[in-house]
């Protein structure tokens, strides 16, 4: 078994850099002693039992890593991240986060946030203010709305939403994201594509499967590194008619390289 004492008596022998407390499954919290560790850059804390988030992490400003997946915790104190302005990458998938603070805004340097499978149901504003951000997964969440400030992540490559189910509508300023290489919206309740999604000219990969699109918008046609395009519909009773929608649509495009094009339906 292991206790908090035994996870404080390490703390106090070790100066390494990066810890892995990963996969015990047995830590449930972790002691004040972690805020001693000031050189760490990396520490990782994934598959634990661990329901809340100490505040004295905000103390290991030199952390460049920071993997808290697969815990139970519900919430993160606001302070976790007034002072991680070097953290690059930062893990929060499957655990039951029903709220994001603010101060994420903060976290200047992060290229890597994933929240997968968490209880999300909105994200705050300020996540547009991570400019450094590559690969964002919000998928398998409860989010009805994402803010149209995730539009100003130019440098994103990578966007999962998949599977949030009542999410309906993609801001128009996702259009912006002009660097984007693969892009997962399947599984909403998605109508309507945003105008504008020609500007996504690196795109190689489009999942919009289970949707509730019935047609596919004329620009497609322009994304020429398309390699994956997946509308796949699961619903049987309406597959029929929206597959012969989208086969149209698809016969219409005027693409250079239609054969380049691995389209599902």
């Amino acid at each position: 078994m292991i206790t908090n004492r035994k996870v404080s008596e390490w703390i106090v022998q070790i100066g390494k850099s990066s810890i892995s407390l990963g996969l015990w499954k047995q830590i449930k919290s972790l002691p004040s002693q972690i805020q001693g560790l000031s050189s760490l850059t990396a520490l990782h804390l994934h598959a634990n039992k661990i329901s809340s988030v100490p505040t004295e992490l905000s103390h290991l400003t030199r952390l460049t890593k920071l993997d808290l997946s697969r815990n139970l915790f519900k919430n993160l104190p606001p302070s976790l991240f007034e002072t991680l302005t070097q953290l690059k990458k930062l893990n929060l998938k499957e655990n039951k986060l029903n709220n994001l603070p603010k101060t994420i805004g903060n976290l200047f340097s992060l290229d890597e946030l994933n929240l997968f499978g968490n209880s999300l149901s909105k994200i705050p504003q300020e996540i547009g203010n991570l400019v450094k951000l590559t690969i964002l997964d919000l998928s398998e969440n409860s989010l009805t709305l994402v803010p149209p400030s995730l539009g100003k992540l130019e440098n994103l490559t990578s966007l999962s939403l998949r599977k949030n189910k009542s999410l309906a509508v993609i801001p128009s300023t996702f259009s912006e994201l002009s660097n984007l290489v693969i892009v997962d919206l399947s599984e909403n309740k998605v109508a309507n594509i945003p105008e504008g999604i020609c500007k996504w000219t690196s795109l190689e990969t489009l999942k919009l499967g289970s949707n509730m699109l019935t047609t596919l918008p004329d620009e497609l046609s322009q994304l020429t590194n398309l390699t994956e395009l997946n509308v796949e519909v699961i619903n049987f009773i309406t597959f029929q008619k929206e597959k012969q929608t989208f086969e149209s649509s698809v016969d219409d495009w005027e693409s250079p390289t239609p054969q380049r094009i691995r389209c599902i339906i």
